[in-house]
């Protein structure tokens, strides 16, 4: 009964380790990556057409 709680304490500790390992990759990940650009406002002016043609 011992070695199985010991057993499943160890493997809970390994894939903690592993998973904080990976989060901190992907926080190095996403601070090397390029920023994206701004989103557009629905509140702002609506963007110019261009002028209609005379036909």
């Amino acid at each position: 009964m011992y070695a199985d709680a010991l057993e499943s304490m160890t493997r809970s500790r390994d894939l903690y380790r592993e998973a904080a390992e990976q989060a901190h990759q992907a926080l190095a990940a996403l601070r090397d990556a390029p920023a994206p650009p701004p989103c557009r406002s629905s509140s702002g002016p609506p963007p110019a057409r261009p002028p209609r043609s005379s036909s």
